[in-house]
């Protein structure tokens, strides 16, 4: 019989903040009935695919807002982005952000007394944040738990290098089997994809560096480019919130 997680926390399939201590547990509670058990999988699956395809728009966003930027006549950087193409609401956020950076000027303000410094302040903690958690997530054993309706009823422990070890409940069955392996394939894609959300980050932040005079560009740009991508994230989870 497996034996319930004592001692960890657990962090979700989503990309959410966790307190890093000790082994990471990826842990899934799904319905007794299988038709919605496998539902429930399939759902997950389908938001972790349009989760790494959002991010890898994020170069391509930030491409737009530099020709965005750029599009003024003579070429010369504009962060007026009522100028030249179009930009959403992030991404016009963005160029805002950029141009304080730029100026050094607390010009924008972001509501209920917050000012941009402010907001890339935030956004670079939880930049830090996510970088910790990734390097916590490939350093330590994590465990990948399988339950129906709060029973436990495969635990695997696995050590990212590939080493796995996986523990079953008595008299499992082939269901069972196969929607552990299932939840197993999930929390390995979920770990890629928040790994994949930093390497478009630099790659965005790169990108947007451009913009800015100072030679530290790619590093001050960080917090804006995670802002992005965060925005990304959030749109395909609210899109999933609507449509279930």
């Amino acid at each position: 019989m497996v034996a319930p997680a004592q001692g960890v926390e657990a962090v979700s399939f989503d990309i959410q903040s966790t307190e890093m201590t000790g082994p990471s547990v990826w842990r899934i509670d799904l319905p007794a009935d299988p038709q919605a058990a496998r539902g429930q999988l399939n759902q997950r699956s389908a938001f972790l695919q349009q989760s790494y395809l959002a991010l890898e728009s994020a170069p391509d966003k930030a491409d737009h807002l530099v020709r965005t930027a750029r599009s003024t006549a003579g070429g010369e950087i504009s962060f007026d982005a009522s100028k030249g193409e179009a930009l959403a609401a992030p991404e016009h956020e963005a160029l805002r952000l950029l141009s304080i950076l730029e100026s050094g000027h607390e010009e924008v303000s972001f509501g209920a007394g917050a000012t941009a410094g402010d907001e890339l302040e935030r956004s670079e903690d939880r930049f830090r944040l996510a970088v910790e958690r990734v390097i916590h997530l490939v350093s330590h054993l994590a465990w990948v738990e399988t339950q129906v309706e709060g029973s436990l009823l495969g635990r695997s422990i696995v050590g990212w290098s590939g080493d796995m070890q996986t523990l079953w409940s008595e008299g499992v069955t082939e269901e069972v089997y196969w929607m552990h392996q299932r939840s197993l394939s999930q929390a390995m894609q979920s770990r890629l994809i928040q790994i994949h959300a930093l390497v478009v980050t630099t790659q965005s932040a790169a990108k947007l560096a451009v913009l800015l005079t100072n030679p530290a560009g790619a590093i001050l740009a960080l917090p804006v480019a995670w802002k992005l991508v965060e925005q990304l994230l959030a749109d395909i989870e609210k899109y999933q919130q609507i449509n279930p």
